[in-house]
């Protein structure tokens, strides 16, 4: 009966990421399920210590310096109580995905079968974006809990935000299925080819923007097998300049920041430009988390675009949000904080490293251009799927060290 409990939550957290396609409340409710049925599982002290442990280390000392610094922000917020809500939430998910990659690494069984649910869900997931805004708009309706019909627009619509979680399940569901073997590499490699179709179809552009950025891991990291690393830099940094070459060129003007509309929108510019503009007023320590939409001035109406608020809700842009809300010292101590991470993975150096760093690419870059950085359920599928694939190749922790 132990042994059922720990296989359902690790089937479940699996599951929650691709589950998105359904909805923000499926995914909260599955990951509350794993984190219960775990809690009734024996093996529970164990994740304990060894999460612990792990947020005993630099990245987690540099995440309780982030939170720390966050606090004047919060302080002197234009809306100190919705502040202190999204801090303490993340005060909450950070540690809770740490116990989740920590009870799946003292697991093994449980880790292939979180593997096996994200293979298979992923799969699921990712054929539904391709393909259900036109061959099954009513189930999408169903799925995201309106009642049919729907046309094929709407659906898809309706499915774009999940393009942005395809770009991060990708990487992840790819490795999955390669590291289950057998069948499951070739359902892990559709599941992977299909989320790229999935946010093409829901015209994902920051979806294939966030692919961008974990495809180019992907060749940093057959450079560093091969040996290449002098070689795959460059051609990294070529096909940047490509990239940005092709969007001047395609560009039909400059937008509020003079950057080219055919790199970034004139909406999103305007947005930033305005944001921008009010760091002068609160440089160190910003005007406070998850506020930017009440800066004055922010909800004038722009009908040049589509009559929408100057900021509609959020900056579309982590950097930019987290400059504007927490100023200068919180979004450094966010960079410092992720900086450690990621060269705790680069020097681990493994294949589930690397699959963990195509996640964090994908997730990085896609969020310089679509959701708030404060999103609970864009935050949940950074953490899950990283604390998913990490776990799964996680070395058991040194005698008296920390893992």
């Amino acid at each position: 009966m132990a042994e059922r409990r720990a296989a359902w939550g690790a089937a479940a957290a699996g599951l929650a990421v691709p589950a998105l396609v359904s909805g923000r409340a499926t995914m909260a409710a599955l990951l509350v399920a794993a984190l219960v049925l775990f809690a009734l599982a024996p093996g529970m002290v164990a994740a304990w210590r060894r999460a612990a442990a792990a947020l005993g280390s630099p990245p987690g000392w540099a995440a309780l310096a982030m939170f720390v610094l966050w606090l004047p922000a919060v302080a002197g917020s234009l809306d100190p109580w919705a502040s202190v809500q999204v801090w303490a939430r993340m005060a909450v998910f950070l540690p809770a995905a740490v116990l989740l990659w920590a009870r799946l690494a003292n697991d093994a069984e449980a880790a292939r079968v979180a593997l096996r649910a994200l293979v298979g869900g992923g799969l699921l997931a990712a054929a539904l974006a391709a393909a259900g805004p036109w061959l099954a708009p009513g189930l999408v309706a169903l799925l995201r809990g309106h009642a049919p019909p729907w046309h094929a627009d709407e659906a898809a619509l309706a499915l774009k935000g999940f393009g942005s979680a395809l770009a991060c399940l990708a990487p992840a569901v790819l490795w999955a299925g390669w590291r289950l073997g057998g069948g499951w590499r070739w359902m892990g490699v559709a599941a992977a080819v299909l989320a790229v179709a999935g946010m093409v179809a829901v015209r994902s552009h920051a979806g294939l923007a966030g692919m961008a950025g974990a495809a180019a891991v992907g060749v940093l990291w057959h450079g560093v097998r091969a040996g290449r690393v002098r070689v795959t830099a460059p051609l990294l940094g070529l096909v940047a300049a490509l990239g940005l070459a092709a969007a001047f060129a395609c560009s039909t003007g400059a937008g509020a920041l003079g950057l080219p509309t055919g790199l970034v929108d004139a909406h999103r510019q305007a947005i930033w430009s305005f944001a921008l503009g009010h760091v002068p007023q609160a440089p160190v320590f910003g005007h406070g988390i998850d506020i930017v939409d009440r800066l004055p001035g922010a909800d004038v109406v722009v009908p040049a675009f589509d009559n929408q608020a100057r900021i509609p809700s959020h900056t579309h842009n982590a950097l930019v949000e987290l400059l504007v809300e927490t100023g200068a010292v919180g979004l450094a101590a966010a960079l410092v904080a992720l900086g450690l991470f990621v060269a705790g993975l680069t020097r681990r150096g493994d294949d589930a490293a690397w699959a963990a760093l195509a996640v964090v690419a994908a997730y990085a870059v896609s969020s310089q251009v679509n959701f708030s950085v404060w999103a609970a359920w864009w935050q949940g599928t950074g953490l899950v799927l990283a604390a998913l694939v990490l776990a799964s190749a996680a070395p058991a922790p040194p005698s008296g060290g920390r893992p």
